[in-house]
């Protein structure tokens, strides 16, 4: 009976994931380009964190751009994966400081 006290807590009391939490969870799907991996990582996210993931990939991919790692042209160019990547895995990516501390 103890396995079915820790069971029932676990399915029923996980906390939703956050926004840190669905990073490293999206990041080895992004390096496989596996969209149903990624979208199956944000299932009960709450909006908040979303708000959080979004604003943080967005400054991102916008930095990416500024530096020349990614164009309108090649958005899944292995460079511009790369520098999105990199900087998602850095606790303090160069001009995304604010949005990164948001979604630790």
């Amino acid at each position: 009976s103890t396995g079915a006290v820790t069971t029932a807590g676990a399915t029923t009391g996980d906390p939703p994931p956050s926004c840190g939490e669905l990073l490293a969870c999206v990041l080895p799907c992004a390096l496989m380009f596996d969209l149903e991996c990624a979208q199956m990582c944000a299932d009960g996210l709450p909006p908040e964190e979303a708000t959080k993931a979004f604003e943080l990939a967005a400054c991102i991919g916008m930095a990416c751009f500024e530096s020349g790692a990614c164009s309108a042209d090649s958005p899944i160019d292995p460079g511009c994966l790369g520098c999105i990547g990199l900087r998602l895995m850095d606790d303090s990516p160069g001009g995304c400081e604010p949005e990164a501390e948001a979604c630790a």
